[in-house]
């Protein structure tokens, strides 16, 4: 359990490294008075053979703490798409979030909603459309990096109008390194993921599906999740 809950985690830190950021747009009227927490989507509204699965505010800080250690050994290209640490764990603590993993399609999916309405940042997705990351050893991370991160503004069939819905592809290697002197082993890296922005009533409702390894995604399962999610807001007391 506690490997697939990581997996989850693991595929949200890397959206928040690539993904655009977001700006505040203005907010409509009609919010509804349904505390957000119990917006979110519960055991039974995600696709047939989902788990819904525990990932307290603990959990998200402990995936993140690592990206302190070597924040210095990270080199970014372009810069200003380089995460900021301190963001993240804000938004770890502060964001009402909720997911859930299927064997079957080895796809995990994460919803967010945030009360702050916002929207896709079009120019930093354009600006960070392309990202290389770069990691060197350090005695707390003893391993290096390469991965080339492409980000592109994708159609998904089924998501709700008004989405937008960007997909975040990767490809590269890690080499962790050997011991008492002998060579690293080199292993390759895929990052497959796609997140669905929406805005509904004054919340920015987001839907992250990831695949397990870089696998293929269930963007089915996707959609209708996003839909769910917007459905449950706009519904809502």
């Amino acid at each position: 359990m506690r490997t697939l809950r990581n997996t989850l985690a693991v595929g949200t830190a890397v959206v928040a490294l690539v993904a655009p950021a977001a700006v505040a747009v203005a907010d409509p009227a009609g919010a509804p008075t349904t505390p957000v927490d119990q917006l979110l989507l519960a055991d039974g509204e995600f696709p047939a053979g989902y788990e819904v699965m525990p990932f307290s505010v603990a959990d998200r800080l402990e995936m993140i703490a690592p990206l302190n250690q070597f924040q210095s050994k990270v080199t970014v290209t372009p810069a200003e798409c380089a995460p900021k640490v301190s963001a993240l764990q804000q938004h770890a603590s502060d964001l009402p979030m909720v997911s859930a993993f299927s064997d079957r399609t080895t796809t995990g999916l994460v919803e967010v909603l945030s009360a702050k309405p916002a929207a896709v940042n079009a120019a930093a997705l354009q600006n960070c459309s392309n990202v290389k990351v770069e990691l060197q050893p350090s005695e707390q991370v003893p391993a290096k990096a390469l991965i080339n991160i492409k980000i592109s503004q994708v159609s998904v069939a089924g998501v709700p109008a008004g989405t937008t819905v960007i997909a975040t592809q990767g490809t590269g290697t890690v080499t962790i390194n050997g011991k008492d002197g002998k060579p690293g082993k080199e292993r390759a890296v895929n990052v497959n993921q796609i997140e669905g922005v929406n805005q509904v009533r004054g919340y920015t409702v987001v839907v992250t599906a990831s695949g397990s390894q870089g696998g293929r995604l269930d963007r089915a399962g996707f959609a209708q999740t996003l839909t769910k999610a917007v459905d449950k807001v706009r519904t809502a007391k």
